[in-house]
């Protein structure tokens, strides 16, 4: 193996984990299969441990979104970061829905939780609590990789700014009436109400 090839290989190793498209940074970065555990994840980045805001973020991702696939399920990071940053911005500092990452995932008011994919009653609940990185299930490895990234402020905003959304196949929300629509992405439909 030459210089070039033992550098490319040395160099791919440690962005590979972080910009898991290869767009920013030469064309022999690969896109990243697995999400890195917690022994090889890049400084920056926050690692994947059960129970960890990794954890609740890729969960929420995947209950909410997997059948949207990648760019759904980052549409819907992107409205939990846009809460987050809503929450803990200087002025101006919207916290009902929670200021944590954890907070906003799992949100309870009145027995009702912002994404519906924790309530106890959602079919899904118990898939959800049941995903392990590295477990087989290829959404659930991008939804940690776009959590990681997501917490990082490494990924881009498809939704315009957006800290509310719907599925299409529920009804309409009241709280989308009369609102501007700001994005749609698959079947989910965003809106920026603070």
């Amino acid at each position: 193996m030459g210089f070039l090839s033992k550098l490319k290989t040395f160099v791919s190793s440690l962005l590979l984990p972080i910009f898991d498209y290869g767009v920013k940074y030469g064309p022999f970065l690969e896109t990243v299969k697995t999400a890195m555990p917690a022994s090889n994840t890049p400084k920056g980045y926050t690692a994947w441990v059960k129970g960890n805001d990794v954890d609740v973020i890729a969960k929420t991702l995947w209950g909410e979104a997997r059948s949207e696939g990648e760019r759904g399920m980052q549409a819907v990071a992107n409205v939990i970061r846009n809460r987050w940053l809503k929450a803990n911005r200087a002025s101006k500092r919207v916290t009902w829905w929670g200021t944590t990452w954890r907070g906003i995932c799992q949100k309870q008011q009145n027995g009702t939780y912002q994404f519906t994919c924790w309530s106890p009653k959602d079919p899904n609940r118990a898939k959800m609590d049941a995903q392990r990185l590295n477990n087989g299930d290829a959404n659930f490895t991008k939804a940690v990789l776009i959590a990681q990234r997501c917490i990082a402020g490494d990924l881009p905003d498809l939704t315009n700014g957006a800290d509310h959304y719907y599925a299409t196949w529920i009804k309409k929300p009241y709280w989308a009436d009369g609102e501007t629509l700001v994005a749609a992405v698959g079947s989910h439909r965003f809106y920026d109400l603070a």
